[in-house]
């Protein structure tokens, strides 16, 4: 009976081999569940997602609504001075927001160049300088103190309408830095759609009025003659009034068209060579140089002297140029060669050369279209008038192409790696391609 008794104790006490096993894998399966959870696209992960995602959003709301506090007050006090200046003294040291929240000028305000230097020539002197944006950062803290101290929650600028620009990459509580999915490129928008002007894009025009007393007061308006397109990535053109962005961006070179028909629609990639022939208009090519010397991001707008006596030819810049270069950073060129117009016919000559003395310079505007023949046989005098033809109003101008744009061109090719191939060996263009252009291909 002992015997008995003590092996029935030990059955009902004792753990069989398979129990533990599967305690084992339960035990890993919720260990897995757990791992997972906390991992990045976990329900912990997306929880802190979410928590930086509504604190993102509560700062910029409250953000928004002190500066359009700001913005009505100025208006219903009838202020002096410009918008900004006005916010830019508002914010001071420091702005509280309210609910913990604080504002702070990050790396400052941006000042335009004075007035003087672009209305000197017309008699009139502006020599007040004008704030033309303000870098901002929220925080957040029980103090101005404490929020200062602790890691941003986001940052942007304030535009000289009032409007916030937000940044992409914002900072929630706790420094987790992090670009969200619904904060991606905001400004400028989308590709091809038309944004604001940026600062000195619009042309400065003297206007006169008599008082009733009979005395004169000298103002400034502001006229544009281009408007700005987003090329996407955070870019940003100038196209003339009368054109239209086609496609690409400053990588992959912006094309524009003057004819309506050609204009991007959002989806169509129309810069691809098998849609070339489907344009219709005239299409240009934007080269983004600067006059800057300092200014290593652009190539600068100067004659590079090739080491060749071709490359000394036409060393002259027209100043009129250089003070469009300035202005917009850079200027169009045409995506073909001067083709022939459309009112001239191509005539073959006795030797089946389509150059022949009855089309010699011909007047006519010439054409920047796939397919069109070379404008082969005309003189320099009547090539510089013809391609001034073309464009004459009140917002473009076209003229020929100088030795010194041509220069920028090639630099351009250089520094955008643009690919080669010489006999069986690819590559990119180097300076020594442009005294023997036998590899260029269809450039």
């Amino acid at each position: 009976m002992k015997g008995k008794k003590q092996k029935k104790i030990q059955s009902k006490n004792g753990i069989t081999l398979i129990a533990l096993i599967i305690t084992i894998i339960i035990l890993l399966i919720l260990a897995g569940i757990t791992i997972s959870q906390l991992s990045e696209n976990g329900l912990f992960g997306k929880a802190r997602k979410a928590a930086n995602a509504a604190e993102i959003a509560s700062a910029k709301e409250h953000a928004q609504l002190y500066v359009t506090e700001l913005i009505t007050g100025y208006y219903k006090d009838g202020s002096t001075g410009t918008l900004l200046s006005y916010i830019d003294n508002q914010i001071g040291t420091g702005a509280s927001l309210g609910a913990d929240y604080y504002l702070k000028k990050g790396t400052g305000t941006t000042s335009k160049i004075t007035e003087t230097e672009k209305v000197a020539s017309m008699g009139v002197v502006y020599a007040d300088s004008e704030i033309t944006e303000i870098n901002i950062e929220v925080y957040k803290g029980s103090s101005q103190a404490e929020a200062f101290a602790s890691s941003k929650i986001v940052s942007g600028k304030i535009e000289s309408d009032g409007k916030i620009i937000w940044d992409e990459v914002t900072t929630a509580s706790g420094g987790n830095t992090e670009t969200l999915p619904e904060n991606t490129l905001q400004h400028p928008q989308d590709m091809g759609k038309e944004v604001a002007l940026k600062d000195g894009w619009g042309e400065q025009t003297v206007v006169y009025t008599k008082t009733s007393d009979g005395t004169e007061v000298t103002g400034l308006t502001t006229v544009a003659t281009v408007y700005a397109v987003s090329v996407g990535n955070g870019e940003t053109v100038p196209v003339p009034k009368g054109f239209y962005y086609v496609g690409g961006d400053l990588s992959t070179g912006v094309i524009i068209s003057d004819n309506e028909a050609d204009k991007y629609d959002g989806t169509t990639d129309k810069t691809t060579f098998s849609y070339t022939t489907s344009l219709v208009g005239n299409q240009f090519v934007w080269i983004p140089c600067t006059t800057n010397s300092t200014d290593t991001s652009k190539v600068l707008y100067q004659k590079t002297d090739w080491e060749t006596e071709n490359g000394k030819w036409d060393t002259t810049t027209s100043i009129a140029e250089l003070i469009q270069i300035q202005k917009y950073g850079g200027f169009y060129v045409g995506r073909y060669e001067a083709g022939l117009a459309n009112t001239v016919t191509e005539s073959i000559g006795n030797d089946g050369i389509a150059w022949d003395s009855s089309i010699f310079n011909t007047t006519g505007e010439p054409q920047s279209k796939a397919g069109i023949i070379p404008w082969m046989c005309i003189d320099w005098t009547n090539s510089k008038a013809n391609a001034e033809s073309m464009y004459n109003n009140n917002y473009v101008s076209s003229g020929l192409i100088t030795g010194t744009q041509w220069d920028v061109i090639l630099n351009t090719m250089i520094a955008k790696n643009c690919p080669i191939t010489r006999g069986e060996t690819s590559g990119t263009m180097a300076v020594s391609d442009m005294k023997n252009s036998q590899y260029w291909g269809n450039f």
